[in-house]
């Protein structure tokens, strides 16, 4: 998949703007937030290989964002595992992936209190 392919593809997630998917190319943004943008972009899983030309690995999407894949594995954790106040907390910069990670390992109830903590 190409560079233009991937990033019509990324412009398609619900939470990508065209505003932030132009950032994603300039300095600025953690590592947190390409991350999470690549973890999103990534469709493809872990080891798996797809005939389907718009599947995007792990590695195409960190290349593209600029990230590790080791990021954009604790990010997907970040995804499914968050609640959604961590998953914007890590979005828009204020959280780096260590302590969301660090947060998403505690039950779920737990994580709004956790965040706050961090964030105080």
């Amino acid at each position: 998949m190409n560079d233009t392919d991937m990033r019509a593809q990324m412009l398609a997630l619900p939470s990508m703007t065209d505003e932030f998917a132009h950032r994603l190319t300039e300095p600025g943004l953690t590592d947190g937030q390409r991350a999470i943008v690549a973890a999103e972009l990534a469709t493809a899983g872990r080891g798996r290989r797809h005939p389907n030309a718009t599947t995007i690995t792990q590695a195409q999407a960190a290349r593209f964002c600029g990230t590790t894949i080791r990021n954009i594995q604790r990010a997907s954790r970040i995804l499914r595992d968050g609640e959604p106040e961590v998953i914007e907390a890590v979005r828009n910069g204020h959280l780096t992936l260590t302590p969301a990670t660090a947060i998403v390992e505690r039950p779920r109830h737990r994580q709004a209190r956790l965040l706050a903590d961090q964030l105080a």
